[in-house]
């Protein structure tokens, strides 16, 4: 962004001690020198400064300019020199720590006397053409190790002669790390290659993570075998990194999932801890409803929620300990079981434009901008037994919870669709309907137990609808939208099927973004651009309640919209997520904000409460899942 800064923090008191701005466009890489007097600073290629600093005065000590694109920094064991690697580019950079300062030319001034970086280039050789995407200086002796984008491991003396090189027989190489013991090069399709330093002997190879496309569900062992299948398409390992006294060594992959591989006996490599994560905007989270309430037949652990992502992806979570059953027998018990790769994540559905349950090319293709992709919006049936989710594409499809197998599959509007909402079909006299709405300002009913057949379609509103909501028996409709209208309508038997008719309409000042209805079913908050909650009375349509989202000190600020709202079960609280990125907790009767808490680094797109009301679960387009803990004294009060 504009004039970047370099900050630099205490970890201990977790305070910041200093900031230093140099840079134009942006930070590309950062690293302390091994005396930890220094630090090193590359500029985006725009700017293309190289800084060294010291961190504690904030001084500028040396700089130089890089015109060409480069990827890495990395400097050697004694702090003599460092190097940095790019596209046709490999540059030793030479500068003296005791800070003899250059004399000043007459009549030139030389920026904040920071003297000027000696650098010298690395002598290529064949590999003049390649492109050097990471570069790591050997603990043992001044050999420096380069990897590039086409799958070469290259050593460099301290001469800045090419010494060895060796193929790593990937498509591509994308980090490396290093140790006495090993070097570690992180490649294409999670293959991750061990050698060994200075010789360039080959170890091993570690064993793969999860195929892309990977059903948890029948994962199930207890031994971890990542030999990897030709046949699958595997997860690029983006970066690594060695803890040389553990023997741990972290790998990230391309589709945001996390692996800790322990590497210390070359003989039993094995997997430390794994974790699955969405690799892309998450819109939303969903409870799963709990086993006690009504005629629920969920197969699913307490407590468990699902997220939906522009990645194609639903998933699953449950962060509770007790063991996911084995067996499966015992009344209550769920028959997912605990899988190999993921802790917390039971089960992934992949969806795709075409319907099918994919093998997992999605992340591969999400290069191929596909339009369609991308769960926009989700709902669970209260009786936990379908989950509705709607495409980018306005394709509404249901699957049957208990055997996830696809069930319908509607092309049901022109854009995304924004909203899903079911009525609660196992109360007396009150139809099982599901209703969405989408960006092409249309409205649908569909009948769930007349095989999803399409029973109604409205079209009063005149922009986008944001949310719709059922009361508990079906008997109201009310929707919202970009229009800056809430519209309410009442259940009418028109022929043997349930017809919605407009009984009252309010026009606001500001686009409604969410509702939700308490839990008496007589009342709906929403929320909007104007910055506040709003609570209308359901039968009468009429404003009873409206509080500000600003503490008072923040009135002038001018904070953001609030753009989610989620009532907890009791019907005491109110969370919102806002356009600032903070998440507001409101007490319901009278409007005070009891915490407001900050942590996602993009828009939040969804807040929820967990059956139990112990905690906040909160979405975000950062591809973030945060769980919040609520205090003990306001979960007693739900």
């Amino acid at each position: 962004g504009h004039q970047p800064r370099i900050l630099i923090w205490e970890v201990q008191s977790r305070t910041l001690i200093n900031e230093l701005k140099g840079h134009k466009y942006g930070v590309l890489a950062l690293l302390f020198s091994p005396n930890m007097k220094y630090i090193v600073s590359l500029g985006f290629q725009h700017d293309g400064y190289l800084n060294v600093w010291n961190w504690k005065t904030g001084a500028k000590v040396a700089c130089n300019k890089i015109t060409t694109k480069v990827h890495t920094l990395a400097f050697s064991r004694n702090g003599s020199f460092f190097v940095t690697a790019g596209l046709r580019h490999v540059k030793f950079w030479y500068f003296d720590p005791n800070g003899n300062l250059p004399k000043k030319p007459a009549g030139q001034s030389i920026q904040n006397s920071a003297q000027v970086l000696d650098g010298r280039s690395g002598i290529l050789g064949d590999l003049r053409e390649n492109n050097f995407v990471d570069a790591v200086c050997c603990q043992k002796s001044d050999h420096t190790y380069f990897v590039t984008s086409n799958g070469l491991l290259c050593m460099f003396t301290e001469a800045r002669l090419m010494d060895k090189w060796v193929d790593l027989k990937v498509k591509g190489a994308l980090s490396i790390a290093v140790s006495e013991q090993y070097i570690v090069c992180a490649c294409t399709n999670g293959i991750v290659r061990l050698f060994e330093p200075v010789t360039l002997k080959y170890i091993g190879t570690l064993p793969k993570p999860h195929p892309l496309g990977v059903d948890l569900t029948l994962q199930t062992g207890t031994t971890y075998n990542g030999s990897g299948d030709p046949n699958e398409i595997y997860p690029d390992t983006v970066s690594v990194k060695l803890d040389a006294e553990t023997g741990k060594l972290s790998c990230i992959y391309s589709d945001h999932s996390f692996f800790i591989w322990d590497i210390k006996d070359i003989k039993k490599i094995g997997k430390y801890r794994s974790f699955l994560y969405h690799c892309d905007t998450i819109w939303g989270v969903e409870m799963i409803p709990s086993r006690n309430s009504t005629a629920t037949t969920t197969s699913f652990p307490e407590n468990t929620f699902v997220t939906y992502s522009a990645d194609s992806t639903i998933r699953f979570w449950n962060f509770d300990n007790n063991p996911i059953s084995a067996g499966g027998n015992e009344p209550g018990s769920s028959n997912i079981k605990r899988n190999i790769y993921s802790k917390e994540c039971i089960k992934i559905v992949y969806v795709d434009p075409d319907g099918t349950y994919k093998s997992g090319a999605a992340v591969a293709a999400k290069n191929d901008e596909n339009v369609e992709a991308g769960i926009r919006t989700l709902r669970i049936s209260p009786d936990g037994k379908f989950m509705a989710s709607g495409d980018r594409g306005g394709n509404l499809r249901v699957h049957d919870l208990d055997t996830f197998k696809e069930i319908t599959y509607q092309e049901a509007h022109d854009a995304e669709i924004l909203t899903i909402e079911f009525t609660n079909g196992s109360l007396p006299d009150s139809p099982y309907l599901i209703a969405t709405a989408s960006r092409d300002r249309i409205l649908h009913v569909f009948d769930i137990k007349n095989n999803f057949r399409l029973i109604q379609t409205l079209d009063d509103h005149s922009s986008s609808i944001t949310a719709i909501k059922f009361t508990n028996d079906g008997g109201r409709l009310i929707s919202c939208g970009a229009d800056k209208s809430i519209i309410f309508r009442s259940r009418q038997n028109n022929g043997g099927f349930p017809c919605y008719v407009t009984y009252h309409n309010i026009s606001g000042r500001s686009t409604v973004f969410d509702m939700d209805i308490d839990i008496t079913n007589k009342y709906i908050s929403t929320v909007s651009g104007e910055r506040r909650l709003n609570v209308f009375h359901i039968d009468t349509g009429k404003n009873v309640r409206s509080y500000k989202s600003d503490t008072p000190e923040e009135v002038n600020a001018q904070e953001g919209s609030l753009i989610k709202i989620s009532l907890d079960p009791g019907g005491v609280h109110a969370v919102t997520g806002g356009s600032d990125k903070s998440i507001r907790l409101f007490d319901f009767s009278n409007g005070n904000i009891l915490g407001k808490v900050l942590g996602h680094s993009e828009l939040i797109t969804g807040v929820k409460f967990t059956p139990d009301c112990e905690r906040v679960i909160s979405t975000s387009a950062d591809g973030c899942i945060f769980v919040w803990k609520v205090s003990d004294e306001l979960v007693t009060k739900m």
